[in-house]
């Protein structure tokens, strides 16, 4: 969740230079929580630095890999 205030959140908004939706939910809320839910996981060795550093980011591309396809099934769905 923490990688996800930037992708999509920020960088939606920052590329289209409008307010994207969710984006003031994703800093207020998200952003805060999240930050000091992976400190305490870091701390406590529930995650390893190194492996989040290449999991994280891989997650971050899945997710922006599956927009495409969530919408077109979406598109699919009936309404």
């Amino acid at each position: 969740m923490l990688l996800n205030v930037v992708a999509p959140h920020l960088l939606a908004t920052a590329f289209m230079r409008s307010y994207a939706p969710g984006t003031a939910t994703a800093v207020l809320l998200n952003l805060p929580a999240c930050a000091l839910l992976l400190r305490a996981a870091l701390v406590d060795g529930y995650v390893r630095p190194d492996v989040f550093l290449y999991v994280g980011p891989a997650c971050v591309v899945a997710l922006l890999a599956s927009i495409p396809l969530l919408f077109a099934i979406g598109r699919r769905l009936p309404v």
